[in-house]
């Protein structure tokens, strides 16, 4: 049970609760060389027996994981978000077969002062892509974490990509949630909502729900949607709440090429039914300072996130 007046890491619930289904001895778990980081130190420490640190080798980790799940064990390997792409190549080839693996990325989108090197800003992009990849995830909170995993562990049968975050961030999903694949969740949904975002990862919710009473001053409602399934996506679960506002934002702490906006996007575009993407843009790197800061280097605080949304809102009615 988590304290709601606290905050936590979705890569630390991560850590704990890979630890808690560790009793299942068919798991197997790899790192490379961030244990200590993407908090699989703690599974470590209770099962040596099954946890492998590769070293900075990626790919050489990818490689071995999917060896493993050929076998008909269920591998977990792990690196932060940015890495991701050095074992693309691996993860491609290898997932022409349909194994039963997780591939966890921690420290994606803004990492704060790790520095522009380490934003994992890219990752959902090209992990969206690749055929064999069954769902890319990205919980909201730490409740959010544990239920993907879980799911990930004891329901799915495939391969699939899941992204927490480094710094804490507060809890949003109710004690008793459910996690269903491609299912989205509302977080706030007052009287009939003008606009709705489609928010994933922490901070994009939180800063949406911040927006949000930006937004009552101009008297645009504002439903807010959490969406931790970027892969694949369940049209009817977008259609049944876009048909009935004026239009659809979509909101991502990841590049605004590939990912959730550009997913949704093509849904709505079927339909004729108007979307704003609000993510990274194409050319930004990032720096080394505070999320915070970054955030608003990169205008995807709660104030720019609203601004956006007001004058997007003037052109769809």
């Amino acid at each position: 049970m988590y304290n709601r007046n606290e905050k936590y890491s979705t890569r630390e619930a991560f850590g704990k609760k890979l630890a808690e289904l560790g009793k299942n001895e068919n798991m197997i778990v790899f790192d490379a060389d961030l244990s200590k980081s993407t908090k699989t130190d703690i599974f470590a420490k209770e099962f040596p027996d099954r946890f492998f640190d590769v070293g900075v080798a990626e790919a050489n980790m990818i490689s071995t994981a999917i060896g493993a799940a050929s076998e008909g064990m269920i591998p977990v390997t792990n690196t932060f978000a940015v890495f991701s792409g050095r074992s693309l190549d691996q993860i491609y080839q290898g997932l022409r077969g349909k194994y039963h693996i997780i591939f966890h990325f921690s420290h994606s989108g803004f990492v704060g002062e790790d520095g522009p090197s380490h934003h994992g800003i890219c990752a959902a992009t090209y992990l969206s892509a690749v055929p064999g990849m069954k769902a890319v995830l990205k919980p909201c909170d730490a409740i959010e974490t544990e239920k993907i995993l879980e799911w990930a562990i004891k329901e799915n049968k495939e391969a699939v990509s899941i992204l927490t975050d480094r710094d804490k961030t507060p809890i949003f999903m109710p004690d008793n949630y459910k996690f269903e694949l491609g299912k989205a969740y509302e977080v706030s949904m007052e009287g009939n909502p003008d606009i709705i975002i489609f928010a994933t990862s922490p901070y994009m919710i939180r800063n949406s729900l911040e927006a949000r009473e930006i937004l009552k001053k101009y008297d645009i409602n504002t439903g807010i949607i959490n969406m931790p399934t970027i892969k694949p996506l369940n049209e009817k679960e977008i259609l049944k709440y876009a048909k009935n506002v004026k239009a659809i934002v979509t909101a991502e702490c990841s590049s605004l090429r590939g990912g959730l906006g550009s997913a949704i996007g093509r849904i709505l575009g079927e339909y004729g039914i108007r979307h704003k993407i609000i993510g990274v843009d194409e050319n930004y790197y990032g720096e080394s300072d505070k999320t915070e800061k970054l955030l608003m280097h990169a205008g995807l605080d709660a104030e720019s996130i609203a601004d956006k949304i007001e004058a997007f809102y003037k052109k769809a009615k």
